[in-house]
């Protein structure tokens, strides 16, 4: 399946103590999430509940809006069934 890139906005979020370098790292992670997720042909319901969160927590996280936490990255990568060093290419 070819993933159409930057299908999701970032809504670029305003954390005070955010540089715009660790902003666009936010994005960029969000933007990846949701990659996995259409790869993996998941709704972002399906995710939600393979995680234990909210619908509205996915949708933010994917957008940009919602700052990741380390545990947030390893609910991620068990709902993909991977590891989270696996869900980002090198270059990343």
């Amino acid at each position: 399946m070819k993933i159409q890139k930057n299908i999701f906005k970032c809504k670029n979020p305003s954390f005070a103590a955010m540089t715009t370098t660790d902003k666009a790292a936010l994005c960029k992670v969000g933007a990846r999430m949701a990659e996995l997720r259409i790869e993996r042909n998941m709704t972002q319901q399906q995710l939600a509940e393979a995680m234990g969160v909210k619908l509205e927590w996915v949708q933010r996280l994917e957008t940009g809006e919602l700052n990741f936490m380390v545990s947030s990255l390893g609910k991620l990568a068990r709902a993909f069934h991977m590891r989270i060093a696996d869900m980002f290419p090198p270059d990343f």
